[in-house]
């Protein structure tokens, strides 16, 4: 089954979310059924526009396959290394809804390096928080640098 891509129109939590291409809204609830996915895509990096979107996207389908999703919501792209992907399904009715409401796409966040006094990457993270966001998921590269944040109302 091919994914279908979401896109949030809005911003701050209080936005619709679409089926892209035929930006179809989204009329049943969402169940995340990972935490966020940091897709290293340097490789893809000198293609064309066209053949980095193919691949990109073959990527992004391919990691899905363990998680059984049906959508998936993508960042914009870090400096051509990474891109931040969140997966999804529908919603059933044996699925206890968590309250958690996505604000936005995953975003890729450069985390600070160094501690200053008690400024650390978890602080960091807290004050990017969208307004409306209560909490967030995020994974890091192996490096600690680099971070996939999807932010939660």
């Amino acid at each position: 089954m091919t994914l279908q891509e979401l896109k949030f129109n809005g911003s701050n939590g209080h936005s619709r979310i679409l089926i892209m291409p035929s930006r179809e809204e989204i009329g049943f609830s969402l169940v995340s059924v990972a935490p966020p996915t940091l897709l290293d895509i340097s490789r893809f990096k000198n293609k064309r526009l066209e053949e980095k979107e193919a691949s990109q996207r073959r990527e992004i389908e391919y990691h899905s396959i363990p998680f059984n999703a049906a959508y998936f919501a993508r960042s914009e792209e870090h400096e051509g290394l990474y891109v931040g992907v969140q997966y999804y399904r529908a919603a059933t009715a044996a699925d206890t809804l968590e309250e958690r409401i996505p604000v936005g796409s995953p975003y890729i966040l450069k985390l600070p390096q160094l501690k200053r006094g008690n400024y650390d990457a978890e602080t960091f993270l807290h004050d990017c928080m969208p307004k409306g966001a209560r909490s967030y998921e995020e994974v890091r590269d192996i490096f600690g640098k680099v971070a996939a944040v999807q932010f939660w109302k």
